[in-house]
């Protein structure tokens, strides 16, 4: 701004709230100017100041009278000719010129206007200002600058170089919330917090633990435009601070609608809808800036706070608000009139908990909603958030203290789902748990009915029973009628089985019919083992099938984008896990261990969790990391025992897991079992992926004949690609390889094809053919560099000395298990072979590699990360 002012042609006004650095900016624009030779004039207006002629301007104000009393033309005149007498260049800057007086407005207005003199004012931008100043940008004498808080990401880095050392997301968006993004409110903010042990840094990361106190520093800051209100105008802003944001609705209910104009018009509070971060919705009413609210709630007496509370609820209730925004209705009525509540209140709060994943409010408003009598809805709600908090063990009682014939249809197919899921999940008796949901539709109504049909299908999906998924996933939706949430989950089951099937193009049709009405599906049924939560992942299986691998990843993050700040949630664990098995296909092992470890973490240590650990497990089999590898299947096996539906996944991660340690031969062994459990199961998607990771794991000979055969049977370029690439190796056909790369690679299978590009190179040079040979290690190279990472069999030779790539596969695998510190008899065991042999590999193994140190094996061999 300095060029702007001393190049340009004018002054300037800088506006904006309080606290947004204008005073800032203007001590540094005359620092900078003074550097450069102009004189420099700062004036500062101030309350104290607005009722007297020229009051900030007394230091240039004439010693003695030149005129009569009331000339005040000549007083402006002996100023500005005392302002201008120098011959240098010079600026004025006045701030906060909104507290001028008249006849000061009046001086800086003439300055600007009729003076050498750049003229530099601030102003507040919800304060008024005299006729004056407005004048000087609404007559274009001077540019008019709108300096605006600072955006969230500009609140980490200045919160960032406040503080030394990491800081936690959850701080920054902590001081962003409170603080709107004033830039000087961020930085008392953290003073504060920090004094008050509320900001502390823990493990070596800055963390915010605890509420806010009240400070005098901030108090001197906010809260001294409050002083002069009248008492019944504080009373109304504390009712604000504690209500808002506060329904138009409620405030009219209680008398207060003048007094909060009164205070809107002083600028203290807000007036607007309802945006998408609040419960409520219509005209509400807020404090005009976050920390108001903070620091008056902070020094609130707890009765007084309480006298709120109860004005509040009883309000609310009155107006019907608590339909709108139960949670809130609900904090108020247990703060403000004690415990017991009405179910009216408290059941809708909990079912509201339970849809925002607050699992232990949703339970404490569930008992409370219990306390006041025997209410159906609410046992059934308090047993949903259980079996999220402590799995299906401790839940499982309740549902089966009620009486179904006492129920209306909907709590009835709610009543029979939780069941279902104890018997399903708890007790492994899935075909009784699914009996029980289709005995329960066949005597309710639609749409009821197809709610509890919609769970059947799900089960019989997670049992493998694809065929039987699909049929009762298509009567749900037959009596779903106009219930989005109902048709949307029997829509997920469909579509997941349909995939299964490897049927992507009917699967995908019904993606594009649901997608539209998935946000509202999820989010309108809290209860666990929702099917809608499989939507996202079925849709991501069939656009893999359709070999858009890329396409698969950005709906993967789209679909998880409401559940970035879940708790434990069964529908973030599905699609994040989702997600990680897409990365997987890609060849982003690091982003799937990411994905799955998040997932894993979601899951706690139900059967749910056997997915994202066979996730994290692949993942890390694929980069060279066996112990974490086995943690991970070690906490799946301690969970329960296996769901038909995770049970192939697993065991492909037992495959990676082997093949980390070298294991080869019994990594071939687990992919060939996993194909063959798949293909029992009629699971033929997971019977490709497994013979895919066979073909890559040097059992291409094995693989590639059923994989022709399951193009047949399964839709979309993935499965060609797989059987092409299988055909290749196993034929050892460089200009196939090099081909059936590239086509990897458009999928977007980037480890695949770089595993390919290098089969591609080994063939090109056993034929003599080494321009070749130069060209597909650069192609598997460059493909390989895309995969960080990445360890697997067919990439950690890339680079590798000629005698390495010259070794067979058996003493290969010898050699490595000899590298990692096995002994001979060791090895003959887990091969399954004589020690003579081993001797025999490890003779030729050392004659390829030039020696005879069996320690020297360990340098000699890429064995990756252990």
């Amino acid at each position: 701004m300095s060029r702007a002012v001393q190049d340009g042609p004018g002054s300037v006004v800088v506006a904006g709230l309080a606290g947004v650095g204008k005073s800032r900016l203007v001590t540094e624009l005359l620092a900078r100017t003074a550097a450069d030779g102009w004189r420099s004039v700062l004036v500062r207006a101030t309350r104290s100041t607005a009722s007297i002629p020229f009051g900030p301007f007394v230091s240039w104000c004439p010693s003695r009278p030149a005129g009569p009393p009331t000339d005040r033309l000549h007083v402006l005149r002996e100023i500005t000719a005392a302002l201008l007498d120098d011959s240098r260049p010079v600026i004025i800057a006045v701030d906060d010129a909104y507290l001028l007086d008249e006849s000061s407005a009046a001086l800086v207005l003439h300055l600007a206007a009729q003076t050498r003199a750049r003229v530099v004012v601030t102003v507040r931008a919800d304060e008024h200002c005299p006729d004056a100043v407005v004048a000087l940008w609404k007559e274009g004498l001077v540019d008019r600058v709108d300096l605006e808080p600072l955006a969230e990401a500009e609140v980490a880095e200045l919160v960032g170089h406040a503080l030394d050392g990491p800081v936690e997301p959850a701080v920054v968006q902590r001081v962003w919330c409170i603080t709107a993004g004033t830039p000087l409110y961020v930085r008392e903010v953290l003073h504060a917090a920090h004094a008050q042990g509320v900001l502390d840094r823990r493990d070596g990361a800055w963390r915010w633990q605890g509420e806010l106190a009240g400070s005098d520093r901030l108090g001197e800051l906010l809260l001294g435009r409050l002083v002069h209100l009248r008492r019944t105008e504080r009373r109304v802003l504390d009712l604000v601070a504690v209500g808002e944001p506060l329904a138009v609705e409620v405030a009219h209910e209680l008398g207060c609608l003048r007094t909060v104009a009164e205070l809107e018009r002083l600028g203290l509070v807000s007036a607007g809808g309802g945006d998408g971060d609040d419960d409520a919705d219509g005209d509400v009413v807020r404090l005009s800036h976050p920390l108001y609210g903070e620091l008056l709630r902070a020094g609130m007496p707890k009765l007084a706070a309480r006298s709120h509370q109860h004005d509040l609820a009883r309000a609310a209730v009155a107006v019907g608000w608590h339909r709108h925004d139960p949670l809130r209705v609900a904090a108020w009525w247990s703060e403000g009139l004690g415990l017991p509540g009405p179910a009216e209140v408290f059941v809708p709060a909990a079912r509201r908990a339970l849809m925002l994943g607050r699992w232990e409010l949703a339970v404490q408003h569930a008992e409370v909603a219990e306390s006041s009598g025997p209410v159906a809805e609410a046992r059934l709600l308090k047993a949903a958030a259980l079996v999220h908090l402590a799995g299906w063990g401790e839940a499982g009682s309740l549902p089966g203290s009620l009486s179904p014939g006492s129920l209306d249809d909907h709590m009835q197919a709610e009543h029979a789902r939780l069941r279902a899921g104890f018997m399903s999940w708890s007790q492994g008796r899935m075909d009784a748990g699914r009996a029980l949901l289709v005995r329960t539709a066949e005597r309710l109504e639609a749409p009821a009915s197809g709610r509890a049909l919609a769970d059947a299908a799900y089960i019989a999906l997670v049992a493998c029973d694809l065929d039987e998924a699909i049929r009762l996933a298509t009567a749900a939706m037959n009596d779903a009628g106009p219930t989005a949430d109902v048709r949307v989950a029997a829509m997920a089951v469909a579509m997941a089985a349909l995939v299964l099937q490897g049927r992507a193009t009917p699967a995908l049709q019904l993606a594009r019919t649901g997608a539209p009405h998935l946000s509202n599906a999820v989010t309108a049924d809290p209860f666990p083992d929702n099917p809608a939560g499989v939507f996202g992942a079925a849709h991501c299986l069939a656009m893999v099938l359709d070999g858009r691998l890329g396409d698969a990843t950005a709906l993967a993050a789209t679909v998880l984008a409401p559940f970035a700040s879940s708790s434990v949630d069964v529908r973030l664990t599905i699609t994040a896990t989702m997600a990680g098995r897409v990365a997987l296909l890609r060849g982003q092992p690091r982003e799937a261990q990411r994905w799955g470890g998040e997932a894993l973490r979601n899951a706690g240590a139900g059967p749910g969790s056997q997915w994202p650990a066979a996730v994290v497990a692949t993942a890390a089999g694929q980069l060279g990391e066996p112990e974490a590898a086995r943690t991970a299947l070690d906490h799946a096996a301690a969970t329960s025992p296996p769901l038909p539906l995770l049970s192939h996944e697993l065991a492909l991660a037992e495959c990676w897991a082997r093949a980390a340690t070298g294991e080869l031969t019994a990594a071939r062994t687990a992919a060939t079992q996993s194909a063959a459990g798949a293909a029992e199961a009629g699971v033929p998607v997971f019977e490709m992926l497994a013979l895919l990771d066979l073909a890559r794991l040097g059992g291409a000979a094995s693989a590639a004949p059923r994989l022709s055969e399951l193009t047949h049977v399964i839709e979309g370029r993935f499965a060609r690609v797989s059987a092409s690439y299988a055909q290749a190796v196993a034929a050892a056909d460089g200009e196939a390889l090099d081909q059936v790369s590239v086509e990897l690679e458009e999928t977007g299978a980037l480890l695949v094809a770089a595993e390919a590009a290098a089969a591609a190179a080994t063939a090109h040079r056993a034929a003599g053919l080494p321009r070749r040979d130069r060209a597909s290690s650069a192609h598997a190279q460059a493909l390989a560099s895309r995969c960080p990472g990445a360890q697997t069999p067919g990439v950690r030779d890339l680079g590798a000395s000629l005698s390495l790539t010259r070794l067979t596969r058996r003493q290969r695998e010898v050699a490595e298990l000899a590298a990692r510190g096995l002994t001979n008899r060791e090895i003959a065991r887990r091969l399954d072979v004589s020690i003579r042999t081993v001797n025999a590999h490890l003779g030729h193994a050392y004659a390829m590699l030039g020696t005879s140190d069996r320690t020297r094996l360990t340098s000699l061999l890429p064995l990756g990360p252990t």
